[in-house]
């Protein structure tokens, strides 16, 4: 059986940490005839020479790699201060680095949710907005229940949609034949440099980066959450293209 690695996503619940998966994904996943695997090895991790040692191990006789959404990436992994990033967990950081330099090495398809998408282009080397403000332009991509709070759970999260144009000539034009369409938007940050090697894919109408591709190395990259709502025929298409690349 096909294996697909999804490193977690982290919450803390009284003094406890857990790790988790969005259990649509996993649903999927299996109903497709993939098993979804976890790992955990990574709160143990505090350099990257022990990240990558415990990486290839995890990504032996795998597939592909989901990468989820979750808190942002630190800034320092593109050469900037902190500023405006929002519960960053370095451990996370260390060991999803060390995955992604793993896959493109050795070509493993990846599939980059939200912040996925986001570290994927910053370890391929291109850099993030650490805030995406009205003030520079940028149309609302997030919505808070409650705007004074430190909480950036998807709880704390009002509903929140935009169009994305899709690029002409590009990947995910040719799969919906249309031009733009309408997403979810749930990111306060998103791509400023996108990596070189990078293809875009769709954009929001302030421009910005919503979706880019890698097809020679199997990588796709979606700031929305097609994961959501995996019984829209939109989404699924999605997943079942990226999946196409894992055979």
């Amino acid at each position: 059986m096909r294996k697909i690695l999804i490193p977690p996503r982290f919450s803390q619940f009284e003094k406890q940490v857990r790790a988790h998966a969005i259990t649509s994904v996993t649903d999927y996943l299996i109903d497709q005839d993939f098993l979804p695997i976890m790992p955990f090895a990574h709160t143990q991790l505090d350099s990257m020479e022990e990240a990558l040692k415990v990486a290839e191990h995890y990504l032996e006789d795998v597939s592909g790699m989901i990468l989820q959404g979750g808190s942002d990436v630190c800034p320092s992994w593109y050469n900037q201060e902190g500023k405006s990033a929002k519960k960053v967990q370095r451990h996370r950081d260390i060991f999803e680095v060390a995955l992604v330099k793993i896959c493109y090495e050795r070509g493993i398809p990846m599939l980059g949710l939200c912040r996925g998408m986001q570290l994927i282009n910053v370890v391929l080397g291109g850099t993030l907005h650490q805030e995406l403000s009205k003030k520079e332009g940028f149309i609302d991509h997030i919505a808070y229940k409650d705007e004074n709070s430190d909480d950036f759970s998807l709880e704390n999260m009002e509903e929140c949609f935009h169009d994305v144009i899709l690029e002409e000539g590009g990947l995910l034009r040719s799969v919906y034949e249309k031009d733009r369409m309408n997403v979810n938007s749930y990111h306060h940050q998103g791509v400023d440099a996108l990596a070189k090697e990078l293809q875009v894919e769709a954009r929001s109408p302030d421009s910005l980066v919503e979706a880019y591709s890698l097809k020679d190395k199997g990588i796709l990259g979606l700031q929305w959450h097609p994961e959501l709502d995996l019984a829209h025929p939109e989404n699924g298409e999605l997943f079942q293209l990226w999946l196409s690349w894992c055979e």
